[in-house]
């Protein structure tokens, strides 16, 4: 059965690109499938994920999307955070066949964990949180958004004394390459449970969206449920851009959580993007602050006395002239790792250079010279060079005496440089880009509803694709309901309710011709006095209270 299971699936047996023996396949998603493979000729274990061509609708984008795909795959494959999967190498193994060979890990997904635990211990959360914070904070520092954070993307692992040691997955090489962030079917790039509402509208999106998602991750953690649950995606993308989560103790009234590790998750939440954690340095040291106690990756965290942090000339950011490094911040406890040139320049062995532990001095060449019997007179004679040197110097900088000044010299005037031509970058504009429509109804609070699910309360943006019709059903207690067609690309759409007739101010409801209760008669009309009448119209005397001698 197995033998039958193996020739159905077209990649299984093969030795892709002459160096992965295929042996299985371990998963199949959106994005290809990924196998257990044997790299010859290390004979270790790899995961090899194949991506789907026609799923992603690379076939039509030809070398471009060749091109793109080596770009990212090169840049992902430089990320050494201990909480990223480690990517070993990536190719072409033909025409449609392009690769990624990572680390085979062992262990379970969080969504799996989450299936049976749900909700988790505060403390397991924030242990979580803070790795997963060290992985994406890395690869932020080199310009890359994960843009797809969800429970399924991050691995739990076993690692020493730790359950728990996250590995993130899927740091979309061929999301990065997507530049329209769609699929052939025109979905949006990100998961709909967990996405930042700033995805949506496919604009900019930044570190900002990746600590969106991973604080609805953190809710799910916490509650058992993400921020929004339906089976209607456009529901979930309506509410993740209009409607505010319940708060933590509210879905949840006895969670053990904090009050503070509830509010830290609930900022990861807002909608506006600068409300939120700017980026995961941040969230790092909110996370640190809540009373949890910190299980963060010990294996993971960077120290104080790591090889070349602590050498003269080698400091990293923050350490003092001396060489004396300043204790660690929380934000390198949390295991989110700087890439600065200098730390950079500190991890690469060059070839033929001399590796010094942190505790020994660096010699220099003079030291290398001296005979122990010696030293004390060439340190005698070394000291007087030095004196030597310092006088021949004060002499030759001692200002002299004053002469003329020079004649000023007559600057030539500078040829103007002409301006370089603009250079006009056709920019691909995508098929299917969601543009929120602003819908706007009076009554405000109207219920929207699209093919029978509610999409929420009046006013609220619609995530409308651009060139779609949406037809909604606009509704409100007192009111005419109403069905309207609302265009992507519309901007702002504004509608104005009927009254019901039973509702209408002014008209009095008819009696029924069935009842048998008496009908009481209307109260009479006070008639209003018409205008006086002229005096010398009067034929009759006023009985009014006037002065008798006016006339």
């Amino acid at each position: 059965m197995s033998a039958s299971a193996g020739r159905r699936d077209p990649f299984v047996g093969l030795v892709l690109d002459g160096k992965y023996e295929v042996v299985s396949l371990l998963a199949r998603g959106g994005m290809g499938r990924v196998y257990r493979a044997v790299q010859r000729p290390l004979n270790r274990e790899v995961a090899v994920k194949i991506l789907d061509l026609d799923q992603l609708d690379a076939r039509a984008k030809g070398a471009d999307f060749a091109r793109r795909f080596f770009l990212e795959a090169a840049a992902c494959a430089k990320l050494n955070h201990p909480n990223t999967v480690v990517v070993y190498d990536y190719g072409q193994a033909a025409e449609d066949v392009f690769y990624i060979a990572m680390e085979l890990l062992e262990g379970h997904t969080l969504d799996q964990a989450l299936e049976h635990q749900a909700p988790l211990e505060p403390a397991r959360v924030k242990h979580v949180g803070l790795q997963i914070c060290g992985s994406i904070g890395e690869a932020h520092e080199r310009g890359m958004i994960h843009r797809d954070l969800k429970p399924s993307n991050v691995m739990l692992c076993v690692r020493g004394a730790d359950p728990d040691f996250v590995k993130v997955l899927d740091f979309g090489l061929v999301k990065q390459a997507d530049d329209a962030g769609l699929t052939q079917s025109g979905a949006l790039l990100g998961t709909p449970r967990y996405i930042a509402p700033e995805q949506i509208g496919s604009s900019d999106v930044g570190p900002e969206s990746d600590v969106y998602s991973l604080g609805a991750c953190l809710y799910h953690c916490l509650t058992g449920r993400p921020p929004f649950d339906s089976d209607s995606k456009f529901v979930l993308l309506a509410s993740h851009m209009n409607v505010e989560p319940t708060p933590i103790h509210d879905v949840v009234p006895d969670s053990p959580a904090s009050p503070e590790l509830a509010a830290v998750v609930m900022r990861c939440l807002r909608k506006d993007p600068t409300m939120r954690f700017r980026s995961m340095a941040e969230l790092v040291e909110a996370l640190l602050a809540t009373p949890e106690p910190s299980l963060s990756a010990r294996s993971s965290l960077p120290t104080s006395s790591s090889p070349g942090l602590s050498s003269p000339g080698l400091s990293r950011p923050g350490a003092s002239s001396a060489g004396v490094s300043k204790p660690p911040s929380a934000l390198e406890r949390s295991g989110v790792q700087r890439s600065s040139a200098d730390v950079l320049a500190t991890s690469v062995e060059r070839p033929g250079s001399l590796v010094l532990p942190p505790t020994t001095p660096v010699p220099t060449h003079a030291s290398l010279a001296i005979d122990p019997k010696r030293a004390v007179p060439i340190t005698l004679v070394a000291v007087v060079l030095g004196a030597a040197v310092v006088v021949g110097g004060y002499l030759a900088l001692r200002p002299a005496a004053p002469t003329a000044p020079p004649a000023a010299a007559v600057q030539p005037e500078p040829t103007p440089t002409p301006a370089p031509e603009p250079v006009v970058v056709e920019v691909p504009v995508p098929a299917a880009v969601a543009a929120p429509v602003r819908l706007v109804v009076e009554p405000a609070g109207a219920r929207v509803q699209r093919d029978g699910a509610d999409l929420g309360d009046a006013p609220l943006s619609l995530p409308v694709p651009r060139g779609e019709s949406w037809v909604v059903r606009i509704q409100a207690d007192g009111y005419e309901p109403r069905e309207i067609s609302v265009l992507g690309g519309q901007g702002e759409v504004s509608v104005s309710l009927e009254r019901t007739s039973r509702g209408r101010p002014g008209r009095p409801s008819r009696p029924s011709t069935t009842s048998t209760a008496p009908v009481e008669e209307p109260a009479p009309t006070p008639m209003v006095d018409p205008e006086p009448t002229p005096m010398s119209t009067m034929t009759t005397p006023r009985t009014d209270n006037r002065d008798p001698w006016a006339r």
